[in-house]
Protein backbone atom coordinates (compact mmCIF):
# COMPACT_ATOMS: atom_id res chain seq x y z
CA UNK A 1 0.00 0.00 0.00
CA UNK A 2 1.15 3.57 -0.67
CA UNK A 3 1.72 6.18 2.03
CA UNK A 4 -1.82 7.53 1.90
CA UNK A 5 -3.35 4.06 2.09
CA UNK A 6 -1.08 3.18 4.99
CA UNK A 7 -2.06 6.27 6.98
CA UNK A 8 -5.75 5.55 6.31
CA UNK A 9 -5.29 1.97 7.54
CA UNK A 10 -3.52 3.21 10.68
CA UNK A 11 -6.37 5.62 11.43
CA UNK A 12 -8.89 2.81 10.90
CA UNK A 13 -7.11 0.48 13.33
CA UNK A 14 -6.69 3.26 15.91
CA UNK A 15 -10.43 3.81 15.83
CA UNK A 16 -11.17 0.10 16.17
CA UNK A 17 -8.70 -0.29 19.03
CA UNK A 18 -10.29 2.57 20.93
CA UNK A 19 -13.65 0.79 20.61
CA UNK A 20 -12.38 -2.36 22.36
CA UNK A 21 -13.73 -2.65 25.91
CA UNK A 22 -11.22 -5.19 27.26
CA UNK A 23 -8.06 -3.27 26.46
CA UNK A 24 -6.33 -1.50 29.34
CA UNK A 25 -6.14 2.28 29.45
CA UNK A 26 -3.21 3.12 27.21
CA UNK A 27 -1.54 6.34 26.19
CA UNK A 28 -2.64 7.71 22.83
CA UNK A 29 0.90 7.20 21.51
CA UNK A 30 0.74 3.51 22.50
CA UNK A 31 -2.48 3.03 20.54
CA UNK A 32 -0.90 4.83 17.59
CA UNK A 33 2.24 2.69 17.74
CA UNK A 34 0.27 -0.56 18.02
CA UNK A 35 -1.87 0.42 15.03
CA UNK A 36 1.27 1.04 12.99
CA UNK A 37 2.68 -2.35 13.94
CA UNK A 38 -0.57 -4.01 12.89
CA UNK A 39 -0.37 -2.35 9.48
CA UNK A 40 3.28 -3.42 9.15
CA UNK A 41 2.32 -7.02 9.88
CA UNK A 42 -0.43 -6.92 7.28
CA UNK A 43 2.00 -5.41 4.76
CA UNK A 44 4.29 -8.44 5.15
CA UNK A 45 1.49 -10.63 3.82
CA UNK A 46 0.81 -8.16 1.02
CA UNK A 47 4.51 -8.19 0.11
CA UNK A 48 4.51 -11.95 -0.42
CA UNK A 49 1.40 -11.74 -2.58
CA UNK A 50 3.02 -8.99 -4.65
CA UNK A 51 6.31 -10.78 -5.37
CA UNK A 52 4.48 -14.06 -6.03
CA UNK A 53 2.93 -12.43 -9.09
CA UNK A 54 6.32 -11.73 -10.64
CA UNK A 55 8.41 -14.10 -12.69
CA UNK A 56 11.41 -15.42 -10.77
CA UNK A 57 14.75 -15.95 -12.49
CA UNK A 58 16.64 -19.18 -11.85
CA UNK A 59 19.66 -17.16 -10.69
CA UNK A 60 17.69 -16.41 -7.52
CA UNK A 61 18.11 -20.08 -6.58
CA UNK A 62 21.90 -20.15 -6.99
CA UNK A 63 23.78 -19.50 -3.71
CA UNK A 64 26.92 -18.31 -5.51
CA UNK A 65 25.04 -15.66 -7.46
CA UNK A 66 24.85 -12.10 -6.12
CA UNK A 67 21.06 -12.13 -6.65
CA UNK A 68 20.45 -15.27 -4.59
CA UNK A 69 17.28 -14.90 -2.55
CA UNK A 70 15.80 -17.87 -0.64
CA UNK A 71 12.29 -16.38 -0.55
CA UNK A 72 12.20 -15.96 -4.32
CA UNK A 73 13.83 -19.38 -4.61
CA UNK A 74 10.85 -20.83 -2.76
CA UNK A 75 8.50 -19.07 -5.19
CA UNK A 76 10.54 -20.44 -8.11
CA UNK A 77 10.42 -24.01 -6.82
CA UNK A 78 6.93 -24.20 -5.33
CA UNK A 79 5.29 -25.42 -8.55
CA UNK A 80 8.36 -27.33 -9.74
CA UNK A 81 9.85 -29.03 -6.69
CA UNK A 82 7.98 -28.68 -3.40
CA UNK A 83 10.70 -30.59 -1.54
CA UNK A 84 13.28 -27.98 -2.50
CA UNK A 85 10.92 -25.11 -1.64
CA UNK A 86 10.23 -26.51 1.83
CA UNK A 87 13.91 -27.28 2.41
CA UNK A 88 14.76 -23.63 1.77
CA UNK A 89 12.01 -22.51 4.15
CA UNK A 90 13.44 -24.80 6.81
CA UNK A 91 16.93 -23.31 6.34
CA UNK A 92 15.57 -19.76 6.57
CA UNK A 93 13.63 -20.52 9.73
CA UNK A 94 16.39 -22.40 11.49
CA UNK A 95 19.06 -19.77 10.81
CA UNK A 96 16.77 -16.78 11.32
CA UNK A 97 18.66 -15.16 8.45
CA UNK A 98 17.31 -12.13 6.58
CA UNK A 99 17.85 -9.68 3.74
CA UNK A 100 19.63 -7.34 6.17
CA UNK A 101 22.65 -9.64 5.94
CA UNK A 102 22.13 -10.47 2.26
CA UNK A 103 21.18 -14.03 3.28
CA UNK A 104 24.85 -14.86 3.93
CA UNK A 105 24.09 -17.59 6.47
CA UNK A 106 21.48 -19.37 4.34
CA UNK A 107 23.55 -18.78 1.23
CA UNK A 108 26.60 -20.61 2.58
CA UNK A 109 24.62 -23.30 4.39
CA UNK A 110 22.59 -24.12 1.29
CA UNK A 111 25.76 -24.31 -0.76
CA UNK A 112 27.48 -26.59 1.75
CA UNK A 113 24.63 -28.99 2.56
CA UNK A 114 23.21 -29.14 -0.95
CA UNK A 115 19.72 -29.53 -2.33
CA UNK A 116 17.09 -31.67 -0.62
CA UNK A 117 17.71 -34.81 -2.68
CA UNK A 118 21.49 -34.41 -2.32
CA UNK A 119 21.90 -33.51 1.34
CA UNK A 120 25.37 -34.47 2.50
CA UNK A 121 25.93 -34.20 6.24
CA UNK A 122 29.56 -35.30 5.86
CA UNK A 123 30.36 -32.04 4.10
CA UNK A 124 28.66 -30.19 6.94
CA UNK A 125 30.90 -31.85 9.51
CA UNK A 126 34.00 -30.74 7.59
CA UNK A 127 32.60 -27.25 7.03
CA UNK A 128 31.84 -26.81 10.73
CA UNK A 129 35.51 -27.19 11.56
CA UNK A 130 36.31 -23.99 9.66
CA UNK A 131 32.92 -22.29 9.39
CA UNK A 132 32.67 -18.52 9.82
CA UNK A 133 31.14 -17.36 13.09
CA UNK A 134 27.63 -16.90 11.73
CA UNK A 135 25.14 -15.36 14.12
CA UNK A 136 21.65 -16.81 14.25
CA UNK A 137 18.77 -14.37 13.80
CA UNK A 138 16.62 -12.93 16.58
CA UNK A 139 14.04 -15.73 16.48
CA UNK A 140 16.86 -18.31 16.78
CA UNK A 141 19.27 -16.49 19.07
CA UNK A 142 19.73 -19.50 21.37
CA UNK A 143 20.81 -21.86 18.58
CA UNK A 144 24.31 -23.15 17.96
CA UNK A 145 26.23 -24.44 14.94
CA UNK A 146 27.32 -27.37 17.08
CA UNK A 147 23.74 -28.70 16.90
CA UNK A 148 23.26 -28.03 13.18
CA UNK A 149 23.70 -31.61 11.99
CA UNK A 150 21.26 -32.92 14.59
CA UNK A 151 18.64 -30.35 13.60
CA UNK A 152 18.95 -31.13 9.88
CA UNK A 153 18.85 -34.88 10.51
CA UNK A 154 15.81 -34.43 12.75
CA UNK A 155 13.98 -32.50 10.02
CA UNK A 156 14.84 -35.13 7.39
CA UNK A 157 13.62 -37.89 9.68
CA UNK A 158 10.35 -36.12 10.49
CA UNK A 159 9.54 -35.37 6.85
CA UNK A 160 10.26 -38.99 5.91
CA UNK A 161 8.01 -40.20 8.74
CA UNK A 162 5.21 -37.95 7.46
CA UNK A 163 5.52 -39.42 3.96
CA UNK A 164 7.28 -36.43 2.39
CA UNK A 165 6.40 -32.76 1.99
CA UNK A 166 3.67 -33.36 -0.58
CA UNK A 167 1.87 -35.87 1.61
CA UNK A 168 2.29 -33.66 4.67
CA UNK A 169 0.63 -30.63 3.11
CA UNK A 170 -2.10 -32.55 1.31
CA UNK A 171 -3.73 -34.11 4.33
CA UNK A 172 -7.52 -34.08 3.78
CA UNK A 173 -8.92 -31.44 6.12
CA UNK A 174 -12.01 -29.30 5.70
CA UNK A 175 -10.25 -26.01 6.46
CA UNK A 176 -6.74 -24.51 6.33
CA UNK A 177 -6.98 -23.95 10.10
CA UNK A 178 -7.56 -27.65 10.76
CA UNK A 179 -4.59 -28.56 8.57
CA UNK A 180 -2.41 -25.98 10.33
CA UNK A 181 -3.33 -27.28 13.80
CA UNK A 182 -2.72 -30.91 12.81
CA UNK A 183 0.74 -30.20 11.36
CA UNK A 184 1.71 -27.88 14.24
CA UNK A 185 1.03 -30.58 16.81
CA UNK A 186 2.68 -33.27 14.71
CA UNK A 187 5.95 -31.37 14.29
CA UNK A 188 8.71 -33.21 16.10
CA UNK A 189 11.93 -31.47 15.09
CA UNK A 190 14.93 -31.04 17.35
CA UNK A 191 15.26 -27.43 18.58
CA UNK A 192 11.96 -26.42 16.95
CA UNK A 193 9.69 -24.93 19.58
CA UNK A 194 6.60 -22.73 19.35
CA UNK A 195 8.21 -19.88 17.44
CA UNK A 196 10.08 -22.02 14.91
CA UNK A 197 6.91 -24.00 14.14
CA UNK A 198 4.95 -20.76 13.81
CA UNK A 199 7.55 -19.26 11.46
CA UNK A 200 7.85 -22.43 9.36
CA UNK A 201 4.13 -22.88 8.83
CA UNK A 202 3.67 -19.14 8.36
CA UNK A 203 6.21 -19.06 5.52
CA UNK A 204 4.67 -22.15 3.95
CA UNK A 205 1.34 -20.33 3.93
CA UNK A 206 2.65 -16.94 2.77
CA UNK A 207 4.59 -18.42 -0.15
CA UNK A 208 1.64 -20.56 -1.26
CA UNK A 209 3.34 -23.88 -0.53
CA UNK A 210 0.26 -25.08 1.32
CA UNK A 211 -3.24 -24.02 2.23
CA UNK A 212 -2.66 -23.15 5.88
CA UNK A 213 -4.02 -20.60 8.31
CA UNK A 214 -3.10 -20.24 11.97
CA UNK A 215 -5.92 -21.66 14.10
CA UNK A 216 -4.87 -19.67 17.19
CA UNK A 217 -2.18 -17.25 18.35
CA UNK A 218 -0.15 -19.79 20.33
CA UNK A 219 1.18 -17.10 22.67
CA UNK A 220 1.32 -19.50 25.62
CA UNK A 221 4.97 -19.97 26.49
CA UNK A 222 6.08 -17.16 24.17
CA UNK A 223 8.17 -14.18 25.20
CA UNK A 224 7.47 -11.07 23.11
CA UNK A 225 3.83 -11.75 22.14
CA UNK A 226 2.93 -12.72 25.71
CA UNK A 227 4.59 -9.59 27.09
CA UNK A 228 2.68 -7.52 24.54
CA UNK A 229 -0.63 -9.19 25.42
CA UNK A 230 -0.09 -8.50 29.14
CA UNK A 231 0.62 -4.86 28.43
CA UNK A 232 -2.49 -4.66 26.27
CA UNK A 233 -4.98 -6.62 28.39
CA UNK A 234 -3.52 -6.93 31.88
CA UNK A 235 -2.06 -9.69 34.05
CA UNK A 236 -4.33 -12.58 33.06
CA UNK A 237 -3.19 -16.20 32.78
CA UNK A 238 -1.68 -17.29 29.46
CA UNK A 239 -4.71 -19.22 28.19
CA UNK A 240 -6.98 -16.26 28.83
CA UNK A 241 -4.55 -13.88 27.14
CA UNK A 242 -4.43 -16.18 24.11
CA UNK A 243 -8.22 -16.16 23.87
CA UNK A 244 -8.38 -12.38 24.32
CA UNK A 245 -5.78 -11.90 21.60
CA UNK A 246 -7.73 -14.15 19.23
CA UNK A 247 -10.94 -12.21 19.87
CA UNK A 248 -9.12 -8.94 19.23
CA UNK A 249 -7.80 -10.26 15.90
CA UNK A 250 -11.32 -11.23 14.91
CA UNK A 251 -12.70 -7.83 15.93
CA UNK A 252 -9.98 -6.12 13.89
CA UNK A 253 -10.61 -8.55 11.01
CA UNK A 254 -6.99 -9.65 10.75
CA UNK A 255 -5.26 -13.03 11.02
CA UNK A 256 -3.92 -14.57 14.21
CA UNK A 257 -0.41 -14.57 12.80
CA UNK A 258 -0.62 -10.82 12.08
CA UNK A 259 -1.81 -9.94 15.58
CA UNK A 260 0.88 -12.15 17.16
CA UNK A 261 3.56 -10.47 15.08
CA UNK A 262 2.22 -6.98 15.84
CA UNK A 263 2.12 -7.62 19.60
CA UNK A 264 5.67 -8.94 19.56
CA UNK A 265 7.03 -5.90 17.73
CA UNK A 266 4.89 -3.40 19.65
CA UNK A 267 6.04 -4.50 23.11
CA UNK A 268 9.67 -3.78 22.18
CA UNK A 269 8.91 -0.07 21.96
CA UNK A 270 5.24 0.67 22.78
CA UNK A 271 5.62 4.45 22.90
CA UNK A 272 7.92 4.91 19.92
CA UNK A 273 7.28 3.32 16.54
CA UNK A 274 10.12 1.24 15.12
CA UNK A 275 10.08 -0.47 11.77
CA UNK A 276 10.95 -4.11 12.46
CA UNK A 277 11.60 -5.26 8.91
Amino acid sequence: MNTQQKEQAIMCFKKKLLQQTNIQTLLAIEIETFARQIVDSINKTTYFKMIAQRQVSIVRTQPHHVLFDPIRSVLYYKNKDIDEACWLIFLMVHTGDSTKKNWQFVRELYDVIGQWDQINLDTVENWLKQAPKFKFGGHRKYESLSQLMDVVFSYQTWIKKMGGHVALFNQPFDTPKQRYAWIYHKMRIFRFGRLAKYDYLGLCALTGIASLKADRCYIQGSSGPLKGAKRLFGAYDEDTLNEMTMRLAENLEIGYQEIEDALCNWQKSPQRYKNNK
